[in-house]
């Protein structure tokens, strides 16, 4: 006779997935976080130098924010690795389809939000307001990792995303008080330091009982 499905069934079901996604994001974020932690924080630190050291050999400061350009060939080709691995990944649940999601929305929200702010800088001729996207790009951060640790429930990553949003309140406050847009680079390195870099540290370490 077919055994009928209870109730506690289905939760037992819900809860295996849901074990089953922190273990794989356990096993994969750490080194994602990782790397664009150190990514990030490097071509901030980069743009901050470039734009004091470009004028002294006579080239503009606004050269220096071309080095954000670097993101697209890297982000090409960690979306070619990041398919490569998922053949080869674990198995795949609703909950990591989520938590992708969370992200390629984050990536959509960022690229938009540019494109839609550079074009009111070209009509409006308001150069001033690129010193809202580190602001912005914080604040998208933090959200993105909220939501991921909603849906994870850890609380690493409810702690990454208020270092997020503080570091977004911070570059607003350093533009108030010493009127100049470079210390935001400093305060973003930070922020991906604090809010990827160690949780990814934390997470593989964590990882090894898995292992």
């Amino acid at each position: 006779m077919e055994k009928s499905f209870t109730k506690e069934d289905s939760l037992s079901i819900i809860n295996n997935m849901i074990l089953q996604a922190r273990n794989n994001y356990k096993k994969g974020a750490g080194m994602y976080s990782i790397f664009w932690g150190y990514f990030i924080a490097f071509l901030s630190l980069l743009d901050f130098v470039l734009l004091h050291w470009l004028p002294t050999v006579g080239i503009a400061f606004s050269k220096a924010n071309l080095v954000w350009y670097l993101t697209l060939p890297v982000a090409i080709i960690y979306f070619v690795y990041i398919r490569i691995q998922n053949r080869k990944a674990l198995v795949k649940t609703h909950i990591d389809r989520i938590v992708n999601h969370i992200w390629i929305a984050f990536c959509i929200s960022c690229f938009m939000f540019i494109l839609v702010l550079n074009i009111y800088i070209i009509y409006f001729k308001a150069s001033s307001a690129a010193l809202l996207i580190t602001p912005v790009i914080l604040l998208l951060l933090g959200l993105a990792q909220f939501a991921s640790a909603s849906v994870l429930k850890f609380k690493l990553f409810f702690y990454a995303s208020a270092v997020f949003w503080l570091g977004s309140c911070i570059s607003i406050i350093s533009l108030i008080l010493f009127q100049r847009g470079d210390i935001q680079f400093i305060i973003l390195a930070i922020c991906m330091l604090l809010g990827f870099c160690i949780p990814g540290h934390i997470l593989n370490h964590k990882a090894e009982k898995y292992v």
